[in-house]
């Protein structure tokens, strides 16, 4: 889990968003990260353009918990709560940056991009048409932690 502020115009112009690599490389010639938006629901892949280092990591998450949307049974959304360290970072940087964007990093895609309206500090949640299983593994890989190193495959193969 990351949260890691967009390079994009203010709200209310919609987030920047590039339908290709090469349109997003163009643009983030003064710098920051290109990660894959999406697919969402109904839409293709597209990309943004991140701040090099996120405000929160999933160091700095404390809990997430699998929660019903409001008037819905179906569809659900991911709680969470962070760590004193996080938390006066997150809150910091929402006073100063009204209505700017923050992604929602999951595995080096961004799920979500937030717009902030207002301070934000020891919890928040991740909003989506989740079912309550997707919403459910997605709670489990954040309260896993992060890996303390990056997994390379060295070898490969299949038991007979």
């Amino acid at each position: 889990l990351e949260l890691t502020p967009v390079i994009s115009p203010l709200n209310p112009a919609p987030v920047q968003t590039y339908q290709t690599i090469a349109e997003a490389v163009d643009a983030s010639k003064n710098g920051g990260r290109i990660v894959a938006y999406g697919p969402r629901q109904g839409t293709s892949q597209q990309f943004v353009i991140l701040e090099p280092a996120p405000i929160v990591s999933g160091q700095d998450l404390r809990s997430a918990n699998a929660v019903p949307n409001a008037g819905s049974k179906d569809e659900y959304s991911i709680a969470f709560t962070l760590r004193s360290e996080g938390a006066n970072r997150l809150r910091d940087w929402t006073k100063s940056h009204l209505n700017s964007y923050l992604a929602v990093v999951l595995n080096d895609v961004v799920v979500s991009v937030a717009s902030i309206r207002g301070e934000i500090f020891d919890s928040g949640a991740i909003t989506g048409k989740y079912s309550k299983s997707s919403a459910e593994d997605l709670v489990r890989v954040l309260n896993s932690g992060a890996l303390p190193a990056q997994l390379r495959i060295a070898e490969e193969g299949a038991v007979r």
